[in-house]
């Protein structure tokens, strides 16, 4: 069995009740929730564990989390102690925190506007794609959060900002490689739910944005500009405008709608798989891979990306929770159209199951 251990300030602490460990692509900041008793056995001192303290969660010596200790809270009678303690990577500060409106008025690319706002924070910038073209101009509204800004920023460039275990702030895109151990229904998956839902998907996206010709500032004229794609699995009526809120090029509307579209294609698609266990046979289970999916009950035969995962320690013992989604929901690349049983959940025939 798998051992978690959660280091603060140096020293490390273990004798967990539970554990609920969760990563993902999809969000910024990794988040750790553990319950322990108050004391070691055969220790009489409380356990000297303090908000805002520095720590590190890790799996068989495998460093998962890099952040701070968020809540302490204790639970005792005359006869139980116990101490629940939560916290968050290092990017927790940024989706917490925010300033006084700022504006650049200068050329930066997405990465080197994130190295701005990071080193406030002592967090690294790491980039593993492209980002496109500098941003010309770029306002952080006052009461704004770090977090918030990034993000509309990431949008327009249809990339995703996570954190690795060390903390540090990764901009990226859907990953490419594949875990070798397949989710089959029957063996290795212990439950799944799915919603397979059409309420948020639109057949037409378009984007309206304002483009200023010249440079900003330069007192050129402004134009409405649009962006549009198309999710042709969906009846023509179903149309929806969206503005980003910010002055953008033909690129940038275009990009949002695409990417709007194939969030919502995700969304709808989603699945969570419960497997046995943090690990697989080569390693542990992680986000943002490429994972075999075999499950006859919703007739899926294919990779699909692991965006969000759970570790969890209870009295049922050590499983994950795998959330999955098609791969090509996070990036902007064209959806599936003539793909047989893509969009139907259905019982098989023959009751296989």
């Amino acid at each position: 069995m798998a051992d978690l251990v959660l280091k603060v300030d140096g020293k490390v602490y273990g004798g967990w009740q539970e554990i609920t460990v969760q990563r993902g692509i999809r969000r910024l900041a990794d988040t750790f929730a553990v319950k322990l008793t108050e004391r070691w056995a055969g220790q009489e001192t409380i356990r000297p564990i303090k908000p805002d303290s520095p720590c590190k969660v890790a799996i068989n010596d495998e460093t998962i989390i890099t952040g701070f200790v968020d809540d302490v809270a204790v639970n005792y009678d005359a006869k139980n102690h116990e101490i629940n303690v939560n916290g968050r990577s290092l990017l927790g500060d940024l989706v917490d925190c925010s300033g006084n409106q700022k504006s650049w008025n200068v050329s930066m690319k997405l990465e080197q506007m994130a190295k701005f706002v990071c080193d406030k924070f002592g967090v690294k910038v790491i980039v593993e794609t492209d980002t496109g073209q500098p941003f010309k101009s770029q306002v952080l509204e006052s009461g704004e959060t770090y977090f918030e800004f990034l993000s509309r920023l990431a949008d327009f460039r249809a990339v995703h900002l996570t954190s690795n275990s060390q903390g540090n702030l990764i901009i990226t895109r859907a990953g490419k490689e594949r875990i070798g151990t397949a989710l089959v229904l029957g063996e290795n998956v212990l439950s799944a739910t799915g919603n397979n839902s059409k309420r948020e998907r639109f057949y037409h996206y378009t984007v309206l944005g304002q483009d200023k010709g010249g440079d900003w500032g330069s007192g050129a004229t402004t134009s409405q500009i649009k962006g549009e794609a198309f999710d042709k699995k969906i009846r023509k009526t179903r149309t929806t405008y969206i503005e980003p809120g910010d002055k953008t090029t033909l690129n940038d509307v275009k990009r949002i709608a695409e990417y709007e579209r194939n969030i919502r294609y995700g969304e709808s698609q989603t699945i969570t798989y419960t497997v046995n266990g943090w690990h697989h046979k080569d390693g542990l289970w992680q986000h943002n891979k490429l994972v075999p999916i075999v499950d006859l009950w919703l007739q899926i035969d294919e990779d699909r990306l692991i965006t969000h995962v759970t570790y969890i320690m209870d009295d049922k013992g050590q499983r994950t929770e795998l959330e999955i989604m098609p791969p090509e929901a996070l990036d902007k690349i064209p959806l599936p159209e003539n793909k047989e049983g893509e969009e139907t959940w259905a019982i098989p025939k023959n009751g296989a199951s």
